[in-house]
């Protein structure tokens, strides 16, 4: 789950800046864009293939590691397309070795922007699923536990009663009937 927080907090953001700033610097630099703005996108097509790179690191270990369990396969489609969107634009390779611009840069950078959002969604689903399974776990658990406890307390009243009931005290019924003795006078007291 961690991996998952991970790629959509940290790395998708930095993909979705990156492709509006691409898209912002040629813009403005126009159809020829000054060295200067040429590193700046060379720079920023390199931060959003990496950050992308780490997404795909992140969600394949967040398959990994819910394993046989529940593989998230909600998350396949809207990763592949991810995947094919931010190739389109910045592709995983060298930063020195970058091909050129796509024609339509502004085309490449909204169909990253909507790959993201929706593998963004796609992850919100997932971990939203996860944590209801985990939710719905511990609740039995919890069950489990308030059981044991009551099974416990029951067993300690139990044990109390019987102990209780042996070292009481037996009343034995009286044998014979006594009567209360009168108070005897007091000493001096002058009756007579």
């Amino acid at each position: 789950m961690r991996y998952l927080v991970d790629a959509n907090l940290l790395y998708l953001p930095t993909v979705l800046i990156g492709a509006g700033l691409i898209t912002d610097v040629v813009t403005i630099g126009g159809s020829e864009p000054a060295e200067a703005d040429q590193t700046r996108i060379s720079l920023t097509r390199y931060e959003v293939a990496s950050a992308a790179g780490d997404v795909d690191t992140a969600i394949g270990k967040a398959i990994d590691e819910t394993g046989n369990r529940r593989t998230p396969t909600a998350l396949l489609g809207p990763y592949d397309q991810f995947k094919a969107a931010v190739n389109a634009l910045a592709p995983a390779i060298d930063l020195m070795a970058l091909p050129p611009l796509p024609g339509n840069v502004l085309a490449a950078s909204v169909g990253v922007r909507v790959a993201t959002t929706a593998l963004s969604e796609a992850i919100w689903t997932e971990l939203t699923a996860l944590l209801r399974e985990r939710d719905d776990r511990l609740g039995d658990r919890q069950l489990w536990i308030y059981g044991a406890a009551a099974f416990g307390v029951l067993v300690v009243l139990t044990a109390a009663t019987v102990l209780w009931r042996r070292r009481r005290p037996q009343v034995v019924a009286p044998t014979q009937l006594e009567l209360p003795q009168a108070p005897r006078p007091l000493m001096g007291s002058g009756v007579r």
